[in-house]
């Protein structure tokens, strides 16, 4: 409700239920992870604690109160258009901790009054961001980030500062609203780090982001911005290269075009004459077309337009020329391939004497007989006999009724063809639909009583998807659990009819069986036990589609647990998991300790560390960050992480997960 809402948004002391130890604030708990440093070896979040003799530590609380109540408005910088309290600015990225400890001594001694600090602290933030400004065009020193194997650009920053920022970036999350990343909820840092953002874009907005000159929303509608930009980029670059092959052999005719004078191509692409003979015969085509088409050799054409533009030939001789060169082309080829096909198809009894010979010898003579082919992807295109029976217009037993007719003449063999592939032109053109999968018509044919008979054909599904369904065939066929290669298969076996119905029903029940006992074994690590990816799908976390991907192999579990939208579901988000604390040999190192072990040394207070377990807990697991394991409460006790007299009060927070037992 409203009164919860505004609790969230802006909590009171009484609901910042940790402690900062450093400040003595009251905080809440993602308050208090932002402050915490990344440890670069295990990914860890840790609570830094300071020097027992650190001015902040020793900070009176009524100065404290003071500056949290004192705000300012911040012009440049991370803070730019924000109001924020004095408290805030100290302990910022901005100030160092020398300088933090310096001006709380002069404060609390009275040599320097609250505006005084102010000034100081604003100063210092646009010093910093002017430094930062000046240094884009100069070269930066780079900080390895552990986790994502990639190098962030920071010149002033520290360590730990890198660190917050790295961490903030992280937080921030948006859902972009295009493929492939539709619906996939992705942090900035993600987004930041995409391969379609360059090298130099990346650093300059890093950049900008850190110096307070972008915010988080601006951040995120460039890097969208981009991003989309250059995938549709990618896709026009893609469209255009196929684009420019297949137009390729148009443009090389235009680059002739237009070396010639357009007064004398006009009426060449404006006549159409009518085709005498030929596979073309009866129809009509410009004389333009027909001087380019290979019936006319180059040099014939160049010789036929330069006489014609020199007044030498009439537009009437063009097209007596032209015709009878045609005339004589086909002629010519048509002689050609009748002799070589009798030759080749001659002596049957040599053939009976010898299959393998007989085979071989028709294969190469028809490999070697082509033939123009009127409509269909062949259309103008001289294609080998051999060639067009293996297509998908003949089927098996059709191929081998031509096949075993040797005997028949060339003519009727290219009539035969061409009749077949024509009728099947023509039927496809009036019954193929565009139900079912589209994609499959580039694949294969799908005519209307095919589908009309795979729908009428039911299954009653006991298992997955669709169980306790009556599902049509045709619907089977098109979901999930039907490959694109598959369906072809079936679906062209079946209208040879080398498939019948039972045994189609059969190949897909037992496809549907296999998927989902992959599925079955396709498990995930949870909190506390495995996941089945079928979970995982009723509970929303995977779609239908990475379903299918992992059950076909496409995609492993391992990708799948690494998907953000899974793995906050399987492994939970970021806890504060430790702290990090001055050696005593040497304060300027900082030793990995656990929560309870601090709170033993007196590190932390009782209450403090209490706290930090109890949500350490409450996410599944109690952590152990020099090893960089997770326990269960029993197992953290076992183990020496925690102590007996905090055991109870854990296993309680440990139930928020696990779940509570009526007793």
């Amino acid at each position: 409700d409203e009164q919860m809402n505004q609790i969230l948004s802006d909590p009171t002391d009484d609901a910042k239920g940790f402690f900062d130890p450093n400040t003595h604030e009251n905080l809440t708990y993602m308050q208090l992870l932002k402050r915490c440093t990344k440890d670069p070896d295990t990914g860890l979040f840790m609570l830094e604690t300071l020097n027992k003799s650190t001015p902040c530590l020793q900070t009176p609380e009524r100065l404290q109160t003071i500056l949290q109540d004192k705000k300012v408005d911040v012009s440049v910088g991370h803070f730019q258009g924000q109001k924020v309290s004095v408290w805030d600015l100290l302990y910022s990225f901005y100030m160092s901790e020398e300088q933090r400890k310096e001006l709380i001594e002069k404060c609390k001694s009275g040599t320097l009054n609250i505006e005084e600090l102010i000034t100081i602290i604003i100063n210092n933030i646009k010093d910093t961001e002017s430094k930062r400004n000046s240094s884009e065009k100069a070269d930066v020193p780079f900080k390895e980030v552990t986790m994502t194997k990639v190098q962030v650009e920071e010149k002033e920053a520290t360590p730990c500062q890198t660190d917050k920022i790295q961490m903030a970036l992280e937080t921030t999350t948006v859902t972009p609203n295009f493929a492939p990343f539709q619906g996939k909820t992705m942090s900035l840092w993600e987004l930041l780090y995409l391969k379609y953002i360059p090298e130099e874009k990346r650093q300059e907005l890093f950049k900008k982001y850190t110096s307070g000159a972008l915010s988080g929303e601006e951040l995120a509608a460039i890097l969208l911005s981009i991003i989309k930009d250059t995938k549709e980029q990618n896709i026009e670059s893609q469209k255009a290269e196929i684009t420019r092959k297949e137009i390729n052999t148009s443009q090389l005719v235009e680059t002739d075009h237009k070396k010639d004078d357009e007064k004398f191509v006009t009426p060449l692409q404006s006549t159409s004459i009518v085709i005498t003979a030929g596979t073309r015969k009866g129809q009509e085509s410009s004389i333009w077309e027909l001087l380019n088409s290979n019936n006319i050799s180059e040099e014939q054409r160049k010789e036929l337009l330069e006489r014609y533009k020199n007044g030498k030939m009439t537009l009437e001789d063009i097209m007596r020329t032209i015709m009878t060169s045609t005339e004589e082309a086909e002629r010519t080829d048509s002689a050609h391939k009748i002799e070589v096909a009798r030759k080749e198809l001659a002596a049957p009894k040599l053939y009976e004497a010898d299959p393998i010979l007989h085979d071989e010898e028709i294969k190469k003579a028809l490999q070697s007989l082509t033939v123009d082919v009127s409509v269909s992807d062949f259309q103008a295109k001289k294609v080998p006999l051999w060639d067009i029976l293996h297509t998908k217009y003949f089927l098996g037993k059709q191929r081998q009724e031509l096949l075993n007719k040797y005997k028949f003449s060339v003519e009727e063999m290219i009539k035969i063809i061409n009749t077949i592939i024509e009728s099947e032109e023509k039927g496809t053109q009036q019954n193929v639909k565009s139900t079912g999968n589209p994609e499959d018509q580039h694949l294969f044919h799908i005519d209307e009583g095919l589908q009309k008979t795979l729908e009428s054909l039911t299954l009653n599904v006991t298992l997955g998807q669709f169980k306790g369904q009556n599902v049509s065939l045709w619907k089977l066929l098109n979901s999930k659990y039907i490959s694109k290669e598959k369906r072809k298969e079936l679906i062209e076996k079946y209208k040879a009819g080398t498939l019948t119905e039972d045994q189609l029903i059969r190949i897909i029940t037992n496809i549907i069986e296999e998927t989902e006992d992959r599925i079955s074994k396709l498990k995930f690590k949870g909190l506390r036990r495995q996941v089945t990816a079928s979970e995982l799908l009723s509970s929303k976390i995977i779609d239908q589609t990475t379903l299918t991907e992992l059950s076909q192999g496409s995609k492993t579990v391992e990708e799948v647990t690494q998907m953000d939208s899974v793995k906050k579901y399987l492994e939970g988000t970021s806890c504060i998991a430790g702290v990090l604390v001055p050696s005593l040999k040497d304060p300027s190192v900082k030793e990995k300790m656990s929560i309870y072990k601090a709170m033993w040394k007196g590190i932390l207070m009782p209450g403090t560390a209490l706290v930090l377990l109890e949500a350490q807990a409450a996410t599944g697991f109690i952590i152990d960050p020099l090893q960089n394991k997770k326990f269960s409460v029993d197992e953290a006790l076992s183990a020496g992480v925690i102590g007996p007299e905090l055991h109870g009060k854990l296993l309680s927070a440990e139930r928020g997960v696990t779940g509570y037992i009526d007793p």
